[in-house]
């Protein structure tokens, strides 16, 4: 039987980026509407941050925003396969293994910017 407290239990997830990226996204409180990397945990988060920063070829800071939504939206999501959760194998960093990757196509990320509890959104910086 499905607990009824399901669709009211709050998921969350974290987009890694640079501080200035992601105090624009909070700024805006809206994502553009393109494929998306989040992460279930706060440190593959900043991993990816760091990642992006030293792709970038620039220094900054690093930071994440943490993102509240409704597991049943999120589940709802995946099931109709606007969202990925997409595993890391022997390919990726050492680090990576074992841990998985949300990947949110534009409509997805459309939903997220409605859904989400925008109210609570995060910024959190390293």
């Amino acid at each position: 039987m499905a607990d009824p407290d399901e669709d009211d239990a709050e998921e969350i997830i974290y987009h890694g980026t640079s501080v200035t990226i992601a105090n624009k996204i909070f700024a805006a409180k809206r994502f553009d509407e393109r494929e998306t990397f989040f992460a279930s945990v706060k440190d593959l988060a900043f991993y990816f941050a760091d990642r992006t920063i030293k792709k970038s070829g620039r220094t900054g800071i690093t930071a994440i925003l943490k993102i509240g939504l409704y597991r049943s939206d999120l589940n709802n999501w995946r099931t109709s396969r606007l969202v990925q959760s997409r595993p890391f194998d022997e390919g990726d960093a050492g680090e990576l293994r074992g841990k998985t990757q949300l990947i949110f196509n534009g409509e997805a990320i459309r939903f997220l910017n409605a859904y989400s509890f925008k109210d609570d959104w995060q910024v959190e910086v390293r």
